[in-house]
């Protein structure tokens, strides 16, 4: 559907919010018709509303004791800048995108030029980002937003996928960085005409001018997804203590129970086509380090995934993704909540968690978070449950950690051309 914008001599203003508004001014002329004015763009960030993301069940699902002070923001956070892409659309070769004019905006925004007579496409995004890669075609056909190989070790690195008869079969993933929190609007085929009688107006008694106003419907809505991963641990103590969570200092006075050292979760998209919003059939695992674990919670009581009421720990993550691959993801939650979704994936989601032990010595335990994550496409909470009893062995329990002074103790008995050493990291 054709939506068309007036420039006159005045100011054209572009609000990208729950709805984008390009706004210009001029004396009221009939007549008057102009080869090209100065437009300006006014930016504000659309509220990003989880229960429409993650479903109103969600604060039901969530049972972790969230402190802003300490953990700091849950959801999504608006960021400092906005970048436009404004494409003059050809004529002449089918309305094919043109090298684009791009600029940087403060939330309040700028100014752009824009031609009367003229066709645009216009994306935004927010600027500024820290992890995210942006790669454009040559033709500027395809505007992929990726992110680059982690530097963190995974805590697993082979996952799984099913094949043609539905059998699993394992698959190995490359683990990426998280994205930034990436959320934008891609408004098309903007006709930019030189008919004053194509728009509503309305007389600014401040500046003594006419307003010309027409609406485009474009809202911010977010490229990157956030999955809030809760870790419930039953029969954390033996006759010892607890088995599960190490007391760690972080600074002098102040000691932090950490769960686990790490997560990794396989089976994502590798990245998002900006102008489509759909996310790469090419899979990737993403791993989070401690820094984005939060510290455990003791003894509380808990309503685990099949309904049932137990005691025991829990802990939390919070995990930036692309979503799972090959979707429209927002498109594929309209379908999941009307029932009327038929997607199908072929890689599964796999969850695995380095957990710490009262020994300083670690325990790796992986989930098939799979059915947990097709539900939720768009984020959402994530619950897994660990039996620490059950699944933490003696023998994981009864390992010591050695020491040998400033950690390398070399056997020099019988010296030839090696040496025998033990380190301790």
């Amino acid at each position: 559907m054709k939506q068309k914008l007036h420039t006159l001599l005045g100011k054209a203003i572009l609000v990208a919010l729950p709805l984008l508004a390009l706004v210009t001014t001029s004396c009221e002329r009939k007549d008057l018709w102009l080869r090209q004015d100065q437009a300006t763009i006014e930016i504000a960030i659309y509220d990003v509303r989880l229960d429409l993301l993650w479903g109103v069940e969600w604060q039901t699902e969530w049972q972790y004791d969230w402190d802003y002070a300490l953990d700091g923001e849950f959801g999504y956070s608006q960021p400092e800048y906005v970048r436009a892409s404004i494409y003059e659309l050809d004529q002449e070769a089918g309305k094919k995108r043109m090298s684009p004019y791009t600029k940087n905006f403060a939330v309040g925004g700028g100014r752009v030029t824009l031609k009367t007579e003229a066709w645009y496409d216009m994306l935004f995004y927010n600027a500024g980002t820290e992890y995210t890669l942006f790669q454009q075609a040559a033709d500027y056909n395809r505007y992929d937003a990726s992110t680059r190989t982690s530097d963190y070790v995974p805590v697993i690195t082979r996952g799984a996928e099913e094949d043609a008869n539905g059998q699993e079969r394992a698959k190995d993933y490359t683990s990426y960085k998280q994205p930034d929190e990436l959320f934008g609007a891609f408004v098309q085929n903007l006709e930019v005409s030189s008919d004053p009688e194509l728009y509503d107006k309305y007389y600014d008694e401040t500046t003594g001018e006419m307003i010309y106003l027409y609406n485009i419907k474009a809202d911010m809505l977010p490229y990157s997804y956030i999955y809030m991963l809760q870790v419930m641990v039953l029969n954390n103590t033996d006759s010892i203590g607890e088995i599960i969570s190490l007391k760690r200092t972080a600074t002098p006075g102040d000691t932090v129970r950490y769960g686990a050292t790490g997560m990794t979760l396989t089976g994502l998209a590798q990245g998002v086509e900006l102008f489509t919003r759909r996310t790469f059939d090419r899979t990737c695992s993403v791993t989070i380090d401690e820094s984005s674990i939060f510290s455990v919670q003791k003894n509380k009581p808990l309503t685990l995934p099949d309904g049932s009421q137990a005691q025991g720990d829990i802990f939390s993550a919070r995990m930036l993704t692309w979503g799972l691959p090959g979707i429209v993801p927002m498109a594929e939650k309209a379908a999941i909540d009307a029932g009327t979704s038929t997607t199908t994936y072929k890689d599964r989601n796999k969850l695995g968690v380095k957990f710490y032990l009262r020994n300083g010595f670690t325990h790796t335990e992986v989930f098939d978070v799979s059915e947990q994550m097709r539900k939720r496409p768009c984020g959402g909470v994530i619950t897994v449950v660990i039996d620490a009893k059950e699944s933490v062995s003696e023998d994981e329990l009864n390992q010591k950690q050695t020491s040998s002074g400033g950690g390398f103790n070399a056997n020099v008995e019988n010296w030839q051309n090696e040496v025998n050493a033990d380190v301790t990291i």
